[in-house]
């Protein structure tokens, strides 16, 4: 009799571990879901950024992600800043759009697009008036993972998706409404 309660108590908490892990399995296979699927649900759209990118030897525009190099942006005394226009985003990678606005002179990218690491091109926020804003898990409906408190910082951008960008503030990345961006380097976009 003994072992029979043995076995019914182990039988039982085995599948109370298996339901749980079967929880936290649909639960992240719910995100991973939205990352799989994001792109078909993900209307095109269009976001301004500037680069942000310290390395003197320029910046690689390529024609495939990793793919081979089709144009460089020089920062020199001419071209001290420069605005690019995204279109899609792959795998940390960003769809650059002809042409890229330079202070003097526009450069034309090849074929009249390109692509561009998400490490070197960055946003500020818009909130000048000190608006809060809010950092979501997933575009329009997910729940607040961060607020934004401080006014107009810059950001990086990770991802977009519509009329949303995922970003990275203070160690946590979320997504924000386009609206609140602004991807000009040298003034504010109101």
């Amino acid at each position: 009799m003994n072992k029979i309660i043995i076995y019914s108590l182990l039988i039982f908490c085995l599948n109370s571990s298996k339901q749980n892990v079967s929880g936290e399995n649909k639960s992240n296979s719910i995100a991973s879901k939205f990352d799989k699927n994001k792109r078909k649900e993900c209307r095109s759209s269009e976001i301004s950024v500037y680069l942000n990118d310290t390395d003197k030897s320029g910046t690689n525009i390529r024609r495939t992600p990793k793919g081979e190099i089709i144009t460089k942006l020089i920062v020199d005394d001419l071209n001290l800043e420069y605005s690019i226009l995204v279109t899609e985003a792959k795998n940390g990678w960003f769809k650059v759009k002809s042409p890229i606005s330079g202070m003097e002179s526009d450069i034309e990218i090849p074929n009249g697009e390109g692509w561009i690491h998400g490490s070197v091109v960055s946003v500020h926020t818009r909130n000048y008036s000190g608006q809060h804003l809010n950092l979501l898990e997933k575009p329009i409906d997910g729940k607040i993972v961060k607020i934004i408190k401080t006014k107009a910082i810059e950001l990086r951008v990770k991802d977009i998706c519509g009329d949303w960008v995922k970003i990275e503030y203070d160690k946590t990345a979320g997504w924000i409404e386009s609206k609140w961006l602004c991807g000009n380097p040298l003034t504010n976009c109101s």
